[in-house]
């Protein structure tokens, strides 16, 4: 019997996804997540990482050698 095929390992899986979590854990994980701390910190970490690509970006531009010839 082919293992990748098996109709029986399909339903047992199946019958495994089906599985409601208990309310006890629902509660603990909604309990962590409301401690959790708002992510406004990463946020401003991103704009400011943002902000350096942008200025190096700006500054490979200005000191790249172009490829015009020089008078």
């Amino acid at each position: 019997m082919d293992g990748v095929n098996d109709p029986s390992l399909d339903r047992e899986i199946e019958s495994l996804l089906t599985v409601e979590p208990s309310p006890e854990f629902v509660a603990r994980v909604r309990a962590r997540v409301a401690d959790e701390p708002e992510p406004g910190r990463w946020r401003t970490a991103w704009l400011f990482a943002l902000a350096g690509a942008v200025a190096v970006v700006i500054g490979a531009l200005v000191v790249w050698p172009s490829n015009e010839p020089t008078r």
